[in-house]
């Protein structure tokens, strides 16, 4: 009974669950053979893959091995010298072998003792096709090309191809293109990096991450150019030449018509460079606050001429309310005065000068010829802003601004030349400032006045006046009207021991070229002439017959 029992109640259970069990069955038999054939596949996969990669392996082989020709081709095209010189070093290997350490050691000695001699001997020569090269050479596989991309990457002068973009603004970039570094060029001073932009990039994108290239490359001072259109070149400030005091320049030792009275040479520039300020034909405005080394953009020039001064190809006109900077000279100066009233007499006089010249020159020639008849007339204005904002009248400031502009815009063909010193560069100062072409920017106090002498925008280029120390007179920043870019110059030393050899060397014995402000002229600054000092003798004035 208990058996039968227990056979009825399997079979009773099976008649319930016996199709689930026979599905259940199909199940697993089913995947058994999947996994089976899976099996199967996987290894006709792995075999025919096999196949492919026996038959495709020479196709791929050749095409890396041309892509890789091809690739040291360009590398060998673009570092020609680098190249030439292992392939030369392991042709000499393969011919004679690895010679002897001592066969080294006296080659070493050999080539140390010629490029010794070399230098010596040659050194513009060494400096320019040894040193120069090789220094440019170490540098870049040395020091930049290691670090550029990242540099680019985080300064963000990259070009990146975007292929989409959410609308939280998150991009998708399929390239990033990075500026390539073409070459470096180096001397003790600076390098100079020769970079192709990548298509999509300005010059102006170079331009406008200078403070970040000037704290990446840790250099106090970083220059971009343009050479060329798609190429920037960055020259970086490796050691300051400027960081020591030039000393006053010798005077000429030449006759008078021997100096060249267009430029004179007055200092240095940042790239070991004469730095000069034109005379013949230009204008000269010198910013700086008390110290920064306007006097030596006084006396340098002159020191220039001085032989010219001597022989009378050159004269010198001086306004100085100070009284002190150029009263020690006096007698080099063709005429000297020392305040408003001096200084309207003294434009007067230039201006019936001009006036003069312009009947001589009308119809014969549109430029002057420098003589001991029609001298390079110089003017020199210490301290501009006394005599255009601080002292006399408002009539007096303004018809001195007049006047002064006049010359300004009248006589750079008649040889007229106006050099002009300043604290406060701004326009309320110095209303003539725009007819100043050539300016000179010392050690100021502020940021903007860097922009108000140089032009807006140099500050933010590297014209960094505003922060040059007070042990460094004479160092400054200067543009003249064909530069787009502010260079770094510092203007010699004078003194008084200087100043006095230049007296003597004009004035022998004693002499003197100075004369009084003529009378007449006094007296139209005055309004004794019944103009009331405002008319600036019009009556003079007259147009060219």
């Amino acid at each position: 009974m208990g058996a039968g029992g227990d056979v009825s109640n399997i079979v009773a259970w099976l008649s319930i669950h016996g199709a689930t069990l026979v599905w259940l069955l199909v199940a697993l038999v089913g995947v058994a053979v999947l996994y089976k054939i899976a099996t199967l596949l996987r290894a006709a996969g792995e075999v025919v893959r096999a196949v492919v990669w026996v038959l495709a392996a020479p196709f791929v082989g050749a095409w890396w091995a041309g892509k890789g020709l091809w690739w040291l081709g360009r590398q060998a095209r673009r570092f020609w010298r680098t190249s030439l010189g292992f392939v030369g070093a392991g042709g000499l290997v393969l011919l004679v072998g690895v010679p002897p350490a001592g066969v080294l050691a006296t080659l070493a000695l050999v080539a140390g003792i010629a490029g010794w001699c070399w230098w010596f001997a040659w050194r513009e020569s060494f400096t320019h096709y040894m040193a120069g090269p090789l220094r440019g050479w170490w540098r870049r596989w040395a020091v930049y090309a290691p670090r550029w991309d990242r540099w680019m990457r985080r300064l963000d002068l990259v070009v990146r191809d975007v292929v989409a973009e959410t609308s939280e603004g998150v991009q998708t970039v399929a390239a990033v293109a990075v500026p390539r570094l073409v070459w470096v060029r180096s001397d003790p001073w600076w390098d100079t990096l020769r970079v192709a932009l990548a298509v999509g990039q300005a010059p102006e994108d170079v331009t406008g991450k200078i403070s970040p290239l000037r704290a990446a490359l840790r250099s106090d001072r970083v220059l971009v150019r343009e050479p060329e259109p798609g190429v920037v070149d960055i020259a970086v400030q490796r050691r300051d030449l400027l960081a020591t005091t030039i000393p006053a320049l010798p005077i000429p030792d030449v006759a008078g018509d021997q100096v060249d009275l267009r430029t004179a040479t007055i200092g240095l520039t940042e790239f070991g460079e004469a730095f000069t300020v034109p005379l013949l034909g230009g204008h000269l405005l010198g910013a700086g606050e008390t110290g920064g080394g306007k006097s030596s953009l006084l006396w340098c020039p002159i020191r220039a001429v001085a032989p010219a001064v001597r022989d009378g190809l050159v004269r010198l006109w001086g306004v100085d309310p100070k009284v002190l900077e150029m009263a020690m000279c006096r007698p080099i100066f063709h005429r000297l005065g020392f305040g408003p009233v001096d200084a309207h007499a003294i434009l007067l006089e230039l201006l019936d000068l001009m006036q003069q010249r312009k009947r001589e020159l009308a119809g014969r020639s549109r430029q002057v010829t420098i003589s001991r008849g029609t001298p390079l007339e110089l003017l020199f204005l210490d301290e501009i802003g006394a005599l255009l904002k601080y002292l006399g009248t408002r009539q007096q400031q303004t018809v001195l601004a007049q006047l002064l502009a006049l010359v300004q815009t009248q006589g750079r063909a008649l040889g007229f030349g106006v050099s002009a010193f300043v604290q406060d560069p701004s326009k309320e100062t110095v209303p003539v400032r725009d007819l100043f072409p050539n300016r000179v920017c010392l050690r100021v106090r502020t940021s903007s006045q860097v922009d108000m002498v140089l032009g807006e925008g140099m500050r933010d280029l590297g014209a960094l006046a505003d922060r040059i120390p007070h042990h460094l007179p004479g160092v400054g920043y200067v543009r003249s009207e064909d530069q787009k870019e502010a260079v770094r110059v510092r203007a010699a030393h004078v003194t008084d021991d200087d100043l006095a050899d230049l007296v003597a060397l004009i004035c022998p014995g004693g002499a003197s070229l100075n004369s009084p402000i003529p009378e007449e002229y006094l007296a139209a600054a005055r309004g004794d002439d019944g103009d009331g000092g405002g008319g600036a003798r019009r009556s003079n004035l007259r147009p060219v017959a």
